[in-house]
């Protein structure tokens, strides 16, 4: 079948991530696929360099700031395009292209999904802008054939909220490839935890300053047997080197900058880590599961679906005294106790995380609204 993707940038993140799996795997399948995405990036560099069979369709006026003039350019070239190719369904990803999207097919025969990966509305965003959001994802509704959450806390959020009065839901997991490389999960005593954080500087949800503040909690009480990695780029990367600098940590803290593959940077003393205000189901911590790594992650949107604390990392607060005190257990964890982290890890991502059932769920999903 023709299947035409839609995203409003290419900049490598876990919706892109996300979205490369769907249209390799229904490429794979032999179906004419179709990617509408706002600027090139990582996600178009990918599919190019893996020689995937999908055509790239540019569209400028797809941006992600709101624009009148932009934003009514590109629900008439989407419509436009929709006619012209007449494909089964319409995938549509991220707000602003779920948005234009879907307004672009009102009346047009077309099947219309959208993946909603964490809402605008989700915990930890304003009242103001969330009732905002809330009108207009329950006016997009009517519009929309299924919607895809990717964690059952985002479906619990949309129900509540009344998303599904015109449509509906399904939770569907994210999935990654069983394709990173082979740890052993055993620690080597004698060298420091690395906690490895990979999220972009510039995205305010991201919060790499809370885990720097740990860090200078846990040098004032004399406590050095770790090390902190960051890999990712964006305009806050200074802002956060300026801190480090501030706080004399420059000896216990790098910033690696972007990287094309960020788990290759992971080895068999690290802990991948994510602190954040609020998210979705983050495709970082499932990379990690995969390679059987220890997580420590703020307890915020459908992390904990990821995470049993105690089972296979542990679960924090956004509170820097709180992150401490998860550094320094998880610092002083013996070789058998990290080993039982990291073996847990890698066996709840076998049970629910893997890109077939992944891709076999969206698949179906496919099937029901065709």
């Amino acid at each position: 079948m023709k299947i035409l993707y839609c995203i409003t940038r290419s900049k490598w993140g876990g919706a892109q991530n996300h979205l490369y799996e769907l249209i390799r795997a229904q490429a794979l399948k032999g179906s004419d696929v179709i990617l509408v995405v706002g600027d090139e990036g990582d996600l178009t560099k990918k599919i190019h360099e893996n020689k995937i069979p999908c055509r790239i369709i540019l569209m400028s006026s797809l941006v992600r700031e709101i624009s009148i003039s932009k934003d009514l350019r590109s629900i008439r070239k989407f419509r436009k395009l929709v006619k012209k190719e007449n494909p089964a369904i319409v995938h549509l990803h991220s707000s602003k292209a779920g948005a234009v999207g879907r307004v672009a097919c009102i009346n047009l025969n077309v099947k219309v999904i959208f993946t909603a990966h964490g809402w605008s509305f989700t915990d930890g965003v304003s009242k103001k802008k969330a009732r905002v959001f809330v009108g207009i994802e329950r006016f997009l509704s009517g519009f929309t054939d299924k919607v895809i959450c990717v964690s059952k806390f985002d479906y619990d959020i949309a129900n509540r909220k009344n998303i599904f009065k015109n449509t509906t839901g399904i939770a569907i997991y994210n999935g990654v490839p069983d394709e990173y490389p082979n740890l052993s999960l055993e620690r080597d005593r004698n060298e420091p935890i690395n906690f490895v954080m990979i999220a972009r500087f510039s995205d305010v949800q991201k919060r790499q300053d809370l885990l720097i503040d740990a860090a200078k909690l846990l040098s004032e009480k004399g406590i050095t047997n770790y090390r902190i990695t960051f890999i990712g780029d964006g305009e806050r990367l200074l802002e956060a080197k300026n801190k480090v600098h501030a706080y004399q940590l420059e000896d216990k803290i790098d910033f690696l900058g972007f990287k094309e593959t960020p788990m290759d940077y992971l080895d068999h003393n690290s802990v991948l880590t994510l602190i954040s205000d609020y998210e979705g189901l983050p495709i970082s911590i499932i990379e990690g599961m995969c390679m059987g790594r220890p997580i420590l992650a703020t307890d915020v949107g459908g992390v904990n679906e990821l995470i049993t604390h105690g089972e296979n990392g542990y679960l924090t607060s956004v509170k820097p005294e709180d992150i401490k005190l998860f550094m320094h257990k998880i610092s002083q964890l013996t070789t058998d106790e990290f080993q039982q982290l990291s073996v847990n890890s890698r066996k709840l991502y076998e049970k629910s995380f893997t890109i077939d059932d992944f891709i076999s769920s969206t698949f179906r999903c496919y099937t029901d609204v065709l």
